[in-house]
């Protein structure tokens, strides 16, 4: 599932992370289950980016599947704090100071998912250690997720079929 997201071009990517929470807000009406669908398949795009890159970053990322849970389980979080929000229901001064902590690491992960991302292209890219200001077009092509899956996506399936083809021609050649 998550290579899919590797192989796709720009625009089928862009229609299946649009188009299908369009197409569940249409059929079932309600704003949590389209920002729940977008967000997810955005996450997943990330996580699956950054975890085919992760081979070159050196030492490997720790935390890429916590940051990735995380993420998750904030969106899942965000769906059902804003069902409760949109149904009237007011929060008290604890709601809010939890709402804020949870938010506030929420953040911390989806940043470091983003920023291995970036750091896994560009390292592929230059075949070498790269450091922040290397990675930061990438970062916030990644981050502003409309615009940057037109720059970065092309990119990815570019790497992604020259390490598909390397493996197919070790597999020949050993068979």
């Amino acid at each position: 599932m998550i290579n899919l997201f590797l192989k796709l071009k720009s625009w089928q990517l862009f229609l299946i992370i649009v188009l299908l929470p369009t197409v569940l807000f249409l059929s079932f009406g309600s704003l949590s289950v389209f920002s729940f669908s977008i967000y997810s398949l955005h996450l997943l795009w990330i996580y699956s980016i950054a975890n085919f890159f992760s081979s070159h970053l050196s030492p490997k990322p720790k935390y890429l599947n916590l940051s990735f849970i995380v993420s998750l389980l904030y969106i899942i979080y965000y769906s059902f704090y804003a069902i409760s929000y949109l149904q009237g229901s007011q929060g008290s001064q604890t709601t809010f100071l939890s709402h804020f902590s949870i938010q506030l690491i929420f953040m911390v992960a989806f940043i470091y998912l983003i920023y291995q991302a970036a750091e896994g292209i560009r390292s592929a890219e230059l075949n070498r250690k790269v450091f922040f200001r290397d990675t930061l077009t990438d970062f916030f092509c990644i981050l502003f997720f409309p615009i940057g899956l037109w720059l970065i996506q092309p990119r990815v399936i570019k790497y992604y079929n020259s390490k598909e083809d390397i493996v197919n021609t070790e597999q020949k050649s050993s068979a």
